[in-house]
């Protein structure tokens, strides 16, 4: 009997919450799926984004005078402005994508994840990772290129194809 009355104010509470309509469940999922995609890329991309287009506008002004403080301050206010306005076109797409990858539970998972410290943390390395593992992988690649041309050309030349 002990072991049911907690069952039963489970069960009690379960009933007591309230469920949301399809609709709000729709609406609440698709926030997930924008917050997820705002954490995981758009958020991370932003900061190389703004440098590199401040870069690029500056680049096509005149080097002879430099640019005034007012016109550095008119690039920065324009590049975050138009960045704002297309981050949020570009993450509409980008929750397109992941919904056809990721139940909603998943993203659910995923958000609890990337918002935990480990997932932060793993969040700020990746970019640094990365670039890190760029020049492995490209050392990977010759050197297994190498191994492969070696063991093709000895393969070949013992069954007398020319290679």
């Amino acid at each position: 009997m002990y072991r049911v009355i907690p069952l039963l104010l489970i069960l009690a509470l379960a009933a007591c919450t309230p469920s949301l309509t399809p609709q709000e469940q729709e609406t609440a999922n698709q926030n997930d799926l924008q917050r997820l995609v705002r954490i995981s890329l758009t958020e991370r991309l932003r900061p190389q984004l703004e440098a590199s287009y401040r870069q690029q506008v500056a680049a096509l002004l005149p080097a002879d005078p430099p640019p005034s403080e007012a016109t550095n301050r008119i690039i920065d206010e324009e590049v975050g402005s138009v960045i704002d306005q297309k981050l949020a076109d570009l993450e509409e797409r980008l929750a397109v994508i992941f919904a056809e990858h990721f139940t909603p539970d998943e993203i659910r998972q995923l958000l609890a994840f990337h918002e935990s410290e480990v997932g932060r943390k793993s969040l700020a390395a990746s970019a640094a990772m990365a670039g890190e593992s760029r020049d492995a992988i490209q050392e990977w690649s010759r050197e297994f290129e190498q191994a492969l041309f070696e063991r093709l050309t000895d393969r070949f030349a013992t069954e007398g194809i020319e290679f």
